[in-house]
């Protein structure tokens, strides 16, 4: 019995469709990942104090917190840098190798 060949296999994929796909799989990577640290944020400022009419986050909730919103910094940066190169590569690859 041959195995029948899966047309979404990686292998039947030409270069655009495995491209898109992996435009997709980063979208959907990334919107996951802001909402797990939108979330992560949220528990930390539940466990906010309130110090003398100030609010202070715990201590061990300070280095979490703080690659909570690195992560987002990153998340936000790779959306930067794709806008100004995603643009800019399309044309690149338009131009016939001689």
């Amino acid at each position: 019995m041959g195995a029948k060949k899966n047309e979404s296999s990686p292998a039947s994929l030409s270069l655009k469709e495995g491209y898109d796909r992996s435009g997709e799989a980063s979208d959907k990577s990334s919107e996951i990942n802001r909402q797990l640290a939108f979330a992560g944020i949220a528990i930390i400022w539940v466990f906010r104090t309130d110090s003398g009419g100030r609010q202070i986050v715990p201590e061990e909730l300070f280095l979490p917190g703080l690659l909570l919103v690195l992560s987002l910094s990153f998340d936000l940066l790779q959306y930067v840098i794709k806008v100004k190169f995603g643009i800019a590569l399309p044309v690149e690859r338009r131009r016939p190798v001689s």
